[in-house]
């Protein structure tokens, strides 16, 4: 049977502020799968490993943070990974643990009030949690959650949204229908997003009786200069930076109106001393 522990955020001013995303999640659970279907794990991951690699990953210790319903962490239980996932939506967690069983271990926790999970080769920390993050100013905080739970050398992993994606995604007014539920996302953007901007959208679920709950997506952009020092002012080195679009296709240099994702590699240094 799987087991779940519950950490919670003693800050009731972040609390509040993060309860959004929170519920945002909780709501699009059942339909989470649909709404990123079109987003191929499988094939992203294939891109994201060999890079690692070759910044000498080793083991098989998974921390995978934001795993929302598990399209990373079952692609990483294939590789033959030990993986705990952690999210703040309950929902979402449930319908990994419907897929994954006793095969992983979950844990219910806000990545800015990271408890130390153990010491791990590799955390990944994907679809743009750490945006999230940046919208309570708390990016740094967050990383040093992350430093506490990578064992000495081990590496770290995660995307960010670019300034391409709020110029689309961010700006744009979509609609879909999942079993009979419309989902409508209306984004709160003109199409031509500053550095640095704080970006919200709204999700509204509409049931098949007309019920309607609507909650609100609020990220911040981050440029790579701020990335790479919030990197550093948490103890870690940052090892490679890359862009990418939807092809899953890693390059470099990153390229913010071109790419619709950066991908940021760090590591933590070997020694507790050299952490400090």
């Amino acid at each position: 049977m799987t087991t779940r522990r519950v950490y919670t955020n003693m800050n009731p001013k972040i609390a509040l502020r993060r309860d959004d995303s929170r519920k945002a999640y909780d709501l699009l659970a059942r339909f989470y799968d649909e709404l990123t279907g079109h987003h191929d794990y499988e094939r992203w991951l294939s891109a994201l490993l060999p890079p690692l690699e070759g910044h000498g990953l080793g083991g098989s210790k998974l921390l995978d943070l934001g795993c929302g319903t598990g399209k990373s962490t079952m692609p990483m239980l294939r590789r033959g990974w030990s993986v705990t996932a952690c999210d703040n939506s309950t929902e979402m967690l449930a319908v990994l643990e419907s897929k994954a069983g006793d095969r992983v271990r979950t844990e219910i926790a806000d990545i800015l009030a990271l408890p130390a999970l153990g010491q791990f080769d590799l955390v990944l920390c994907l679809g743009d949690v750490l945006n999230y993050c940046a919208a309570d100013g708390r990016v740094v905080a967050a990383l040093e959650g992350i430093e506490r739970n990578l064992r000495p050398g081990g590496l770290v992993l995660f995307d960010l949204n670019t300034l391409l994606t709020y110029a689309t995604l961010y700006s744009e007014h979509q609609v879909m229908t999942v079993d009979g539920h419309q989902l409508v996302w209306r984004g709160g953007g003109d199409g031509d997003p500053a550095a640095g901007g704080l970006f919200e959208s709204e999700h509204e679920v509409i049931e098949p009786d007309g019920t309607r709950a609507k909650t609100v997506h609020r990220q911040r952009h981050l440029d790579e200069e701020t990335v790479r020092a919030a990197i550093e002012a948490a103890g870690l080195d940052c090892l490679d930076v890359f862009g990418q679009g939807f092809d899953a296709v890693l390059e470099q240099p990153l390229d913010e109106r071109r790419h619709t994702k950066s991908i940021f590699i760090a590591k933590a240094c070997q020694t507790r001393e050299e952490r400090r």
